[in-house]
């Protein structure tokens, strides 16, 4: 899942998440946010002295300035919230991209539709466009995505399955190749160039 998609269950399990990985959180308006690079402007012990506490009220009560509240939702890494397998993530800046009502109710059906405990690709046959656009436009929670089964065939499962490395093992060759072919054929190093942009832009399209 996305960093920026984290949701913890409560404020309690907020707080373990910086004692245990030594993070900087805080949490506002039901959004966690990540505080470990951010310099405050009065003093910086309102924040250290808040780790791993909701500051909402304190923060309202101060009367802080719309350009505030955007530098919160420039560190908002998660939610506050119970997720379910396989349902949709919460948006963690709140109210910065709200969905159409009709996308609502798409989400909604995929919430009913789709089990990631079952195999995902007879499910996605039985889908809208619209359906199926919805669901790989926005990140559902799965907690082992490892775990996930394509096909109903186990075998058939395993054989379609690739590990990101097979990737790497077949890019790399091939730009040394490039690479190559490029400095055996260029007469100067301005050639060079030109002849390995061609070549990785002829490599994008492929």
């Amino acid at each position: 899942m996305p960093s920026t998609s984290l949701v913890f269950e409560s404020p309690g399990a907020v707080l373990e998440a910086c004692r245990r990985d030594t993070r900087s959180l805080l949490i506002y308006q039901s959004k966690v946010l990540d505080v470990s690079k951010f310099s405050h402007p009065g003093p910086q012990t309102l924040i250290t002295k808040n780790i791993g506490a909701d500051i909402t009220h304190a923060f309202n009560k101060q009367g802080h300035s719309d350009h505030a509240k955007v530098l919160c939702d420039r560190m908002v890494v998660g939610t506050l919230g119970k997720v379910v397998q396989g349902k949709l993530l919460p948006n963690p800046h709140g109210d910065s991209d709200l969905f159409t009502s009709e996308e609502q109710e798409v989400h909604a059906r995929l919430d009913q539709l789709i089990d990631m405990s079952k195999p995902l690709m007879p499910q996605v046959r039985k889908m809208t466009n619209r359906e199926f656009k919805a669901l790989i436009s926005r990140p559902r929670y799965i907690e082992d995505e490892d775990g996930i089964q394509l096909f109903a065939d186990p075998k058939r499962d395993f054989n379609n399955k690739r590990d990101f490395s097979q990737n790497v093992k077949v890019l790399i060759p091939c730009i040394c190749f490039f690479v190559c072919m490029s400095y055996v054929s260029a007469s100067d190093a301005r050639d060079f160039v030109f002849k390995m942009a061609v070549y990785f832009l002829s490599g994008v399209a492929i």
